[in-house]
């Protein structure tokens, strides 16, 4: 196994009962960067490894010689942020795999766990830029990009024998463009079919896409096929057509899409127009899901001012169908004696947005005081070293309630005590064990939030979750979208419909996506703690730094200059955004498809 050590207060490393069998590293700097680790021990003392990485202290890592008596001593530290996952193993141990967050937000790590860096370089290329590469290509790129020191590898050490390849790509896409460009000219690529490669007369990348069109487009049509293509049934499926309130074509064939997606995938989005009948559509869809059931439970989350058109239009599609309102929390935690009974037929339920958010007070759960760290000494006695207790650390400041750690900012200092006035998402849950640093206030108003009740209690209870106007809930911390969250979390399915999408900023479908569909976003390395990440990949952001010289006393023989730079979005999205999370799990639905017989519409000043 690999021994692995943290630095005290004294400069002195501390050996934990922990061991790790994998570490990835980046050697490029020193002290080196660690990038991955995977760590196995007791519970504390895998706690206090994941703590110190945390601190951005130096960690100590012996590699095992087959040679030598002796470990050979590779330090590392951390950079930024990282990701903590951790479990229990059959015999009762810790485990924590911590993955640095810089490597996931810049989108620059390539890992591949068979030993294929070609192949992952490949699927890098595809998820993180906008340039068509084949996999064929792949060892021909990565001979050329590592000439160009384009690909850096990423040293890897394990306890047993792993096919684990790493690397880091810093090269931008302008480069791999040019590449590419370099490569088509001296027909170097070609279409794996054995069809002739390489236009001598194609001098640029968009000249070869251009000449290589049809090709490319035939191989995208066999391999991706709609769930759904209108009129190519011949009749209705017998949810949707014996409604009975019946539908107009087009919402026929988008409930029937919807329906298909959500066999497949969780979530599913409708974004219609005002007037398309989108509330209908989601009944149907929802009706057509549950086809050939003895039953289901649908939740509606909606407006208040929708209270009353949403039970109306449930009634008027499926009159069969049993409607409840839930105007107070107190009807939510009645559902509760209902558990475990199964739906004997349609049942609709209806929460307003209002109703949902509120909840109880809150207070923090960190504790105010001293704490407390052991500072050891290492000697070399006999031949080996003897660790010895050279002292009580003494710091004041906010402590975890589940692991005692320190709770620091982001530059390792303690956090203020001011730090709790307000929550937010940085001070949520504890950057060392995750553990929660909020609880509630018994000392006022004591109430259940409904959206927290049915995610704590009736989990599973609800089938579907029906959200309507959901660009409402696009804000990264207002009540009502986390209530979204946790309402959607507490569902099997989840619909959604809006008739506003985007906002002209890629920032508007972020916290909506990350609650509707968390695994897509997960798999897509994105941080929902951090917004701008998204913004940078899949919008515009403009950064302005304003330089003022300065001829202050402290500067009074030379020339100071101080640099302010700010960040912010601008409006633009990416269609690299509706590539990878919309086109497949969204229907649009306009006014011209239901109602195409409507007069021409024009506004005149």
């Amino acid at each position: 196994m690999i021994e692995i050590s943290y630095q005290g207060g004294s400069g002195s490393h501390i050996s934990p009962s922990c061991h790790a069998d994998l570490v990835v590293e980046d050697d490029a700097s020193w002290p080196h960067r660690l990038v991955l680790a995977s760590l196995c021990g007791d519970d504390s003392s895998v706690k206090a490894i994941a703590a110190a990485i945390a601190e951005h202290r130096e960690v100590r890592v012996g590699i095992p010689q087959p040679d030598q008596e002796w470990p050979e001593w590779i330090y590392l530290r951390a950079e930024g942020r990282h990701r903590i996952l951790t479990g229990r193993t059959a015999e009762g141990h810790t485990h924590a795999l911590i993955l640095s967050r810089r490597f996931l937000a810049g989108g620059d790590l390539v890992l591949d766990w068979d030993g294929d860096l070609a192949a992952a370089m490949v699927r890098w290329l595809h998820e993180a830029t906008t340039l068509p590469v084949l996999p064929a290509w792949g060892p021909l790129l990565l001979s050329e990009a590592q000439q160009r020191h384009m690909v850096e590898p990423l040293a890897v050490h394990a306890a047993r024998t792993v096919g684990l390849v790493a690397a880091r790509v810093p090269a931008a896409e302008e480069r791999w463009e040019e590449l590419l460009g370099e490569l088509v000219r001296a027909g170097s690529l070609g279409i794996p079919d054995g069809t002739a490669v390489g236009d001598p007369r194609a001098e640029r990348l968009q000249e070869y896409l251009a000449a290589w069109a049809p090709a490319l487009a035939e191989r995208v049509q066999a391999r991706h096929r709609p769930r759904h293509v209108p009129g190519t049934e011949p009749a209705r499926h017998p949810a949707i057509a014996r409604l009975a309130q019946p539908l107009y074509g087009p919402q026929a064939d988008v409930a029937q899409g919807l329906a298909r997606t959500l066999a497949v995938d969780k979530a599913a989005m409708l974004l219609g127009e005002c007037g398309v009948g989108k509330s209908r559509t989601l009944v149907a869809t929802v009706h057509r899901l549950f086809h050939g059931r003895p039953g289901y439970r649908a939740l509606v989350l909606h407006p208040l001012s929708l209270q009353a058109k949403w039970p109306r239009e449930v009634a008027a599609v499926v009159p069969e169908a049993r409607v409840e309102v839930l105007r107070t929390w107190t009807d939510v935690v009645r559902l509760a004696a209902r558990r475990g009974h199964r739906a004997r037929g349609p049942e609709w339920y209806f929460l307003a947005r209002d109703t949902a958010k509120l909840g109880y007070f809150r207070r923090p759960g960190a504790l105010w005081g001293e704490a407390r760290a052991a500072r050891w000494t290492e000697a070399e006695v006999g031949g080996g070293s003897r660790r010895t207790l050279a002292g009580i650390e003494r710091e004041t400041g906010w402590r975890c309630p589940d692991c005692g750690a320190l709770i620091r900012d982001r530059d390792g200092s303690p956090v203020p005590r001011t730090w709790f006035n307000t929550p937010r998402a940085d001070n949520a849950a504890c950057p060392a064990c995750g553990g929660r640093l909020w609880q509630a206030d018994r000392g006022r108003v004591r109430r259940f939030a409904p959206a927290e009740f049915v995610h704590h209690h009736l989990k599973g209870f609800f089938q579907v979750g029906v959200f309507d106007e959901v660009h409402q809930l696009g804000a990264q911390e207002s009540a009502q979208g986390i209530a979204l969250g946790s309402l959607a979390a507490s569902c099997r399915y989840v619909l959604a419909a809006t008739g506003t999408a985007l906002n002209g900023y890629a920032s508007s479908l972020h916290a909506v996506l990350w609650r509707l569909c968390p695994t897509a976003m997960v798999a897509d390395d994105l941080d929902y703690r951090r917004p701008m990440q998204w913004a940078q990949r899949y919008g515009v952001l403009e950064r302005v730094t304003r330089t003022t010289r300065e001829d202050a006393e402290s500067n009074a023989m030379s020339r100071g200059r101080r640099e302010r730079t700010s960040v912010r979005e601008k409006p633009g999205v990416s269609p690299l955004l509706f590539a990878r999370h919309c086109l497949d799990r969204c229907a649009f639905l306009e006014l011209g498809d239901v109602a195409p017989w409507l007069p021409p519409y024009r506004e005149v000043p």
